[in-house]
């Protein structure tokens, strides 16, 4: 099965995680979500329509605040990891899981923890 990255599959996503905190956390009021401007994944009908719905099924939610970055004006630093990472394949050969972890633990030591 392959998981899709369309608005339907990230809207039941960020749902399922913010389901299992107001699980654990369920005097929560408020809750401020940050997102890029990507339209098919994050501005979209699906997203509006998930977010309405546990708003019902949580009456103690009062607010689910919605704020997006700036297009073309955010770096994050998840974009930032994945082109150190494929720099740092690219200059060796990895042949085995254990391998890979320590491949990947060269890349910034002191962020990653594996």
């Amino acid at each position: 099965m392959d998981a899709g990255r369309g608005g339907n599959e990230i809207a039941s996503a960020i749902i399922s995680i913010l389901r299992t905190i107001l699980e654990e956390h369920p005097n929560i009021d408020k809750i401020c979500l940050w997102s890029d401007s990507c339209v098919p994944q994050n501005k979209n009908s699906f997203m509006v329509t998930a977010l309405k719905i546990l708003l019902f099924e949580h009456p103690k939610l009062q607010v689910i605040e919605h704020k997006f970055c700036s297009p073309g004006h955010s770096i994050q630093e998840v974009d930032n990891i994945h082109s150190n990472i494929e720099k740092s394949l690219k200059v060796c050969e990895v042949f085995s899981p254990p391998g890979f972890i320590r491949a990947l633990s060269k890349v910034r030591p002191s962020f990653m923890k594996v």
